[in-house]
């Protein structure tokens, strides 16, 4: 896009095991995407014609386990997928959600539920408890068991 200038292109997939139908998606220009495209392909070009491979001596730990950095390369490029599907689901839904009155609303139809309405805010219970005077330091009896949290994200 960013060599064709298209307004717009359309990305396909289709896996007849996991649906009959192909999946197709409007992908808009992402112009900060294609400037650091540009950018590491302007460094990887140059370290070919320099035959300096200096340049990509970060980019990959030779401690790495074995297969990491090939489902690491899967999962970025899904990455990328996902927030296309996103960005498309938000301008679907804005679109759906402009069938509705202003205010609450609800039109069920076609296999869906398109519906808005108002829900009481959340409760600040920290600003509560000091403000009624519950000293907070006693919170950790009442504090359930600790999770673990595992996070994969684009370093």
């Amino acid at each position: 896009m960013a060599v064709s200038g298209a307004n717009k292109l359309l990305y396909a997939t289709y896996r007849p095991e996991a649906a009959e139908i192909p999946i197709i998606l409007d992908v808009l220009p992402d112009p900060e995407f294609q400037k650091r495209l540009i950018q590491r392909e302007s460094a990887f070009w140059k370290a070919v014609t320099d035959e300096d491979w200096s340049v990509f001596d970060h980019s990959v730990s030779d401690s790495l386990p074995d297969g990491f950095a090939d489902l690491a390369a899967e999962w970025l490029d899904f990455q990328s997928m996902v927030e296309t599907v996103k960005s498309e689901e938000k301008r679907l839904r804005e679109a759906l959600l402009s069938f509705l009155p202003e205010g609450e609303g609800m039109i069920k139809g076609a296999g869906l539920e398109v519906s808005r309405k108002y829900a009481k805010g959340s409760v600040d219970y920290s600003r509560l408890l000091q403000e009624i005077g519950f000293d907070t330091s006693t919170l950790d009896t009442y504090r359930k068991a600790d999770t673990l949290r595992e996070t994969i994200r684009k370093s």
